[in-house]
Parts: structure tokens; C-alpha cells; sequence
């Protein structure tokens, strides 16, 4: 068998191998939702521009289709089914929701304080530095 070209691979395949890469799924995952070797997710992924045109508009029709399903679902959440939940239900469904509310307003962003992360490296060098002049000291009087 000769070697695997983008040539060899359905332009539609390519387009969804590597817009699923490009969301985060698993090559095994890809391989087998589209029937293809791990070897022909490789190639694309080497050879396909991640930045295509056509990469982004399926990337936005997966995105709109899973907004879709989602809402589809939480639209079916009724009194009756959350009463109906135990009390790890409850506090799965709640704790996704306010993660996802706090993702939504720009809420979970951590926060750096870039002034305070140079001090405590700045801090950490001075310590380490003091650490190695007294090896250095003990090195040096047990060579006499």
C-alpha cells in the first residue's frame, strides 16, 4: 500500500478530521466516528491548514448544533424532574450551572497579578542564592 496523501482523502473527511482535532477530540474518537486510521488523522493534521475557511464554518455548525442540543435539553428540565434528582444530582446540575453562568460573564478568568508573580520569582532567586553560597561555604570547608 502507498503512502497516505491528502489526494487519497475525501476533502469532506479531511475537513472534519481536522475540525475535530481542532476542537479537542481524541484521534481514537476520530478514527472511529470516521472510519479512518490514526495514520490518516496524522497526515491531515500535518498537511490540512487549521485556519481554513472551511475549517471554521463546520467548527461554528458543530458549535451551533451543540448550543442546540443543549438547550433542547435544559428546555426539558421540568420541577418534576429536578425534584424527582438526589441531593449528588442537585448539586452536579447547580455547580455546572453557575461554572458555566461565571464562564459566560467572564467571571472564571483567573486573575494574575504580574507585579506579585515577579516579586515571589525575584524573592525565590534571592533564597535559592542564599541556599547555594552556603553549600558553596560547606563545600568548601570540608575540601580543607
Amino acid at each position: 500500500m502507498g503512502a497516505i496523501t491528502l489526494q487519497r482523502i475525501p476533502h469532506d473527511k479531511q475537513v472534519a478530521i481536522r475540525t475535530l482535532t481542532v476542537l479537542g477530540q481524541p484521534y481514537r474518537r476520530i478514527a472511529k466516528a470516521l472510519d479512518v486510521s490514526m495514520d490518516v488523522i496524522t497526515v491531515v493534521n500535518r498537511q490540512f491548514p487549521s485556519n481554513s475557511d472551511e475549517v471554521e464554518q463546520y467548527k461554528k455548525r458543530l458549535l451551533n448544533e451543540a448550543y442546540g442540543l443543549s438547550s433542547r435539553a435544559w428546555m426539558r428540565v421540568t420541577d418534576d424532574k429536578l425534584d424527582a434528582m438526589n441531593a449528588l444530582q442537585l448539586t452536579t446540575i447547580g455547580a455546572i450551572g453557575i461554572d458555566k453562568a461565571r464562564d459566560m460573564e467572564g467571571s472564571n478568568r483567573p486573575i494574575f497579578n504580574v507585579i506579585q508573580v515577579a516579586a515571589d520569582i525575584s524573592k525565590g532567586l534571592g533564597e535559592l542564592k542564599a541556599k547555594q553560597q552556603a553549600l558553596m561555604a560547606l563545600k568548601d570547608e570540608r575540601e580543607f
